[in-house]
């Protein structure tokens, strides 16, 4: 694993602790909004909590994408299709 991905790991998990503090949860428990707007951003930030709490922390940091080199793969395809595309759409047309 590269330097990039294990700052990146390292990141998330911090992230997250901070995403699934309990204090997080008595906060939105003590919570009362006081028109609709304010109580749909505290349901959706409940429902971003409540999503990130079922997740374990010791999986949060190590996710990674699988496949790497497939992904890489994919990539470089796609960019020379569209190369390819696009020299297609370049090409002088002819004049009869």
């Amino acid at each position: 694993m590269g330097q990039r991905a294990e700052e990146s790991g390292a990141m998330e998990a911090v992230l997250h602790a901070r995403r699934t503090d309990p204090r997080v949860g008595d906060w939105l428990a003590a919570v009362s909004p006081s028109d609709p707007v304010a109580e749909a951003q505290v349901r959706e930030i409940r429902r971003a909590y409540d999503r990130a709490v079922k997740v374990p922390a010791r999986l949060a940091g190590g996710l990674q994408p699988p496949d790497r080199d497939g992904a890489r793969g994919r990539c470089a395809d796609r960019a020379g299709r569209t190369r390819r595309r696009t020299a297609r759409r370049r090409a002088p047309r002819r004049m009869s």
